[in-house]
């Protein structure tokens, strides 16, 4: 059906134009929306931030490092591998399984002129574990200091652990050119790695420091 030129006119003037329409009120809705994308845009721009970006990919690193910890954990534990058997240890970390090995280990570090770290611990220990990583990390960066890992619910070893009056774990004895030069607890605590460096770092004559 076609509309004359004079009905288009009337219609045109039934219809209320944009001028003729209520103007909207400002709110204080609006104000909040404000708020919240000033809030947004600067947590986008925090979030850009390079050390913001430096922070949360080392959040990740770790994230994933403690995944792959755990699914190497499960399969040792399915393998019937003990979490300190883990064959994935340094060349310079040894297990002792007996006093005859910790003597050989001793006159390797005396003749090499390096420093032996002597770890005490048990398998049931929950420090001794949660430390056992960050130990492996110690000494992968100090290739010129040994670390011997003594189990101490070993029978041949268990004795050695009330000779030397090790008597809680994790412990560590230090020696050099066969003599103990230092001895200390440790475990996971930002203190404790602080005093494992230090007390390591002051008996080594390497050139890297740990």
């Amino acid at each position: 059906m076609q509309c004359s030129f004079h009905e288009s006119i009337a219609m045109a003037s039934r219809v209320p134009s944009t001028s003729m329409l209520p103007s909207p009120r400002p709110s204080r809705i609006h104000g909040r929306a404000r708020g919240t994308i000033t809030r947004v845009t600067q947590e986008m721009f925090l979030g850009a931030h390079p050390d913001a970006i430096r922070r949360r990919r080392e959040a990740e690193e770790r994230h994933r490092a403690r995944e792959e910890e755990r699914r190497l954990e499960k399969e040792q534990e399915a393998a019937g591998v003990s979490w300190f058997q883990s064959d994935d240890a340094p060349e310079n970390m040894r297990l002792v399984n007996s006093l005859t090995v910790m003597a050989k280990w001793m006159k390797l570090a005396a003749d090499s002129n390096k420093l032996l770290v002597a770890d005490f611990f048990t398998p049931d220990c929950y420090s001794c574990k949660s430390l056992y990583p960050k130990l492996k990390q110690i000494a992968k960066e100090n290739p010129d200091v040994l670390f011997a890992k003594l189990n101490g619910q070993d029978e041949k070893l268990s004795p050695y652990f009330e000779t030397v009056g090790v008597k809680k774990v994790p412990f560590f004895r230090l020696y050099r050119d066969h003599k103990l030069v230092s001895s200390f607890s440790a475990s996971l605590s930002p203190e404790k790695l602080a005093n494992l460096r230090m007390e390591s770092l002051s008996h080594y004559k390497g050139p890297q420091a740990i």
